[in-house]
């Protein structure tokens, strides 16, 4: 999972980098495709970024749900957002396996940027399409996207539906309902997809009222061409304008200039630091300070189980001396003491 950061910019726009934004960022959380990741679909779209933004600021979090049959290196560089029914691994054949850890981990990231800077859209590619798309019907709080303005997905499909009782307050009729979803979306896919076939996603795309579907003839891929990234780019600066309708200009200013300030406060920290650096903050700890058993220790050393007192001895002198009284092995001791072991020392 990704996120960036971009402003469609009318050509009217200014240059200046000082001057308040026409239009407020708009903020994209990006969901990865099945047995992939979030660095290397982060580098997949890194061409769209840039044409549509040159300023671009992500972040990367990777979904947790491994998948099956990999090596433990794999395990590292392939996640899925949740296993179908149909797979052979899957415990219960009406559920969608991992899928509740992922909306818990989805929500808990959306949520989180609620009061700084939110999210307003999601862009999903195949599975995370799927992903996003059901995840804009959740209903219950703990797993709900609350501000969700806008979806983009890239060849993506529905995924076979939860059980009868449904999960997050979904329904499991409502995954084959046409025109659910009122919210703004896109929706690319390839004509000659033999991963996920063309019908499957016109199904996504059904789910929302009006959506704007866009074609190519390639497979199942994001095309790197301009007529591509120039819908992208078109549909972003429609939901621009559309978010600024819901931004009083007073605040796009005051945010511009706090921002600034916390810049500035940041360097001027920076500056001072490195003319006068501040004393370490950790403790040096001599050795002799640390806390430790401080009590008396067996007169004998050694480990493993006790023994009994003339096995320590020279085998000519065992047997000579005070014998033992009873099979106390405590006495064997110096001084009468009792063996730390029972004292719980």
């Amino acid at each position: 999972m990704a996120s960036f950061f971009t402003t469609p910019r009318d050509s009217s726009s200014t240059s200046s980098s000082t001057a308040p934004p026409q239009t407020p960022r708009i903020k994209i959380l990006c969901l990865h495709g099945g047995c992939h990741n979030a660095p290397l679909f982060k580098k997949q779209l890194t061409p769209l970024i840039t044409y549509l933004k040159k300023r671009t600021q992500s972040d990367d979090v990777n979904e947790r749900v491994p998948p099956y049959n990999e090596s433990s290196r794999r395990l590292n560089e392939q996640r899925m957002w949740f296993h179908e029914p149909s797979s052979e691994h899957t415990i219960d054949p009406d559920k969608l396996a991992g899928v509740d850890a992922s909306l818990l981990w989805l929500s808990q990231c959306w949520n989180s940027q609620l009061q700084s800077e939110p999210y307003h859209g999601i862009l999903g590619f195949s599975q995370g399409a799927s992903m996003g798309g059901m995840w804009g019907l959740i209903e219950t709080e703990q797993y709900r996207c609350r501000g969700l303005r806008f979806f983009l997905g890239v060849n993506g499909y529905v995924p076979c539906p939860p059980p009868d009782k449904g999960f997050g307050g979904v329904r499991r009729e409502d995954h084959h309902k046409e025109a659910v979803l009122d919210i703004p979306s896109l929706h690319i896919y390839g004509l000659n997809n033999d991963v996920v076939t063309p019908e499957e996603s016109r199904a996504v795309a059904k789910r929302f009222v009006d959506p704007v579907v866009y074609t190519h003839d390639y497979g199942h891929a994001l095309p790197r061409t301009e007529e591509c990234f120039n819908v992208v780019a078109e549909f972003l600066r429609r939901e621009g304008r559309r978010l600024m309708e819901d931004y009083d200009p007073r605040i796009l200013s005051m945010q511009a200039q706090l921002k600034s300030l916390e810049f500035q406060a940041g360097s001027m920290i920076a500056r001072e630091s490195e003319v006068n650096p501040p004393r370490a903050l950790m403790a040096v700890i001599d050795r002799n300070a640390v806390g430790g058993w401080s009590g008396g220790r067996r007169v004998e050393p050694g480990g493993g189980a006790p023994c009994p007192e003339d096995f320590v001895k020279k085998e000519g002198e065992r047997g000579k001396g005070k014998k033992q009284e009873g099979p106390d092995r405590r006495k064997r001791d110096k001084g009468g003491e009792g063996d730390e072991g029972d004292g719980g020392g």
